[in-house]
């Protein structure tokens, strides 16, 4: 007996691609990554067909597949027409499990979504961060103006990963103040908004990121920065 799990993702072409992974026991758990396979739809009926094909090709029984694991999109967990639904018919013993990463991330969401002092402090760290990644020129900058030599750089907030809200935070974490990447931020902002040959719409963004936010002023005022700062 084993169960699967199944997800999918774009690649760098923009392709869907399926992974899928078989777990099951012996005299330990285990997990095993079998097929990635590109995907050319993202119905239910389309990924219960890719299932049969890939455990078909490993020689398996689909009989013994008695449970899934997958996240909570429209096409894996409807009542009818779902993956999980359609998985389920094929055999009455077939066990749904949602995914439990996935539902810590949609509680995270909702939590720090919620006040909209918290929702605008982590739309401003993601925008922050697409803004320097944006451009090498920009990523550039932000290596010459780091204080530690780890090259650690900020996270754009993934929509599915709940720990990326955690990744994202500049202002270091509980018990590790080193962590801060507060001053390189406002650094590197300021080095943009200073370039003479930038684009003025650049400028006045990188600009607006470090002055217009009320979350980066309070900052500014509470932290020993240069004066050019």
């Amino acid at each position: 007996m084993f169960t699967v799990q199944l997800d999918t993702t774009q690649d760098v072409t923009s392709q869907d691609q399926c992974a899928v992974i078989l777990r099951y026991v012996t005299e330990a758990v285990h997990e095993r990554l079998v097929a990635v396979v590109q995907c050319h739809a993202s119905t239910g009926e389309y990924f219960v067909d890719l299932l049969s094909e890939v455990l078909d090709r490993l020689k398996l029984d689909k009989a013994m597949c008695i449970g899934n694991s997958t996240d909570g999109a429209s096409n894996m967990q409807a009542q009818y027409r779902g993956f999980s639904a359609l998985m389920a018919s094929q055999s009455p013993t077939h066990v749904h499990v949602w995914c439990y990463a996935h539902v810590l991330n949609l509680v995270l969401a909702d939590t720090t979504g919620s006040v909209l002092e918290s929702g605008s402090l982590f739309s401003l760290l993601n925008d922050v961060a697409v803004f320097i990644k944006d451009s090498y020129q920009r990523v550039i900058l932000w290596d010459n103006e780091a204080q530690d030599k780890s090259h650690r750089r900020l996270s754009p907030i993934g929509e599915t990963r709940w720990g990326s809200k955690h990744e994202a935070v500049v202002f270091g974490h509980f018990g590790k103040p080193t962590n801060s990447l507060f001053l390189e931020t406002v650094l590197t902002l300021a080095a943009i908004e200073q370039q003479a040959n930038q684009k003025p719409t650049i400028r006045a963004k990188a600009r607006g990121f470090k002055e217009g936010s009320p979350q980066i002023r309070n900052r500014v005022n509470s932290t020993d920065l240069p004066e050019s700062i």
